[in-house]
């Protein structure tokens, strides 16, 4: 469990920084997408669920660095955030094709985060069985 902390630390200072930049600059991910202008309510938007929603999962991981008795809950929400990120751009291709060169390192790391939370969840679940 050595680098359960520091996995922690780094989805929350990675979540941190995604959510502030979003709700800062939510403008960007209109950049970044190459998607037109949006209304004042559609960066509303933006800025609640990709800013606050990071920003909210920031606070779980630091909770979950900073507290063991809530390793756990961080855990469980990063493999569920994750992992339904990730299994939903797999889940697309076949209704969108592939997408540019540049999101396929997000689905790489999505995939990764999904698949380290859930080997310490595994972990923390053997630590704590009964010894036979």
């Amino acid at each position: 469990m050595r680098f359960l902390k520091p996995f922690l630390l780094l989805q929350a200072i990675g979540l941190s920084a995604f959510g502030l930049l979003l709700f800062f600059k939510p403008e960007l991910s209109l950049d970044f997408l190459g998607a037109p202008s949006m209304s004042a309510d559609g960066i509303y938007e933006i800025r609640s669920i990709y800013g606050g929603t990071s920003l909210g999962a920031a606070c779980l991981m630091f909770a979950g660095f900073f507290k063991d008795n809530m390793q756990r809950p961080a855990l469980y929400f990063s493999l569920a955030y994750t992992g339904g990120y990730a299994f939903v751009r797999i889940a697309a291709l076949p209704l969108d094709g592939y997408p540019g060169p540049f999101f396929m390192p997000f689905a790489a790391l999505e995939i990764l985060t999904a698949l380290i939370a859930l080997y310490f969840l595994r972990a923390l679940g053997q630590e704590q069985a009964p010894k036979p």
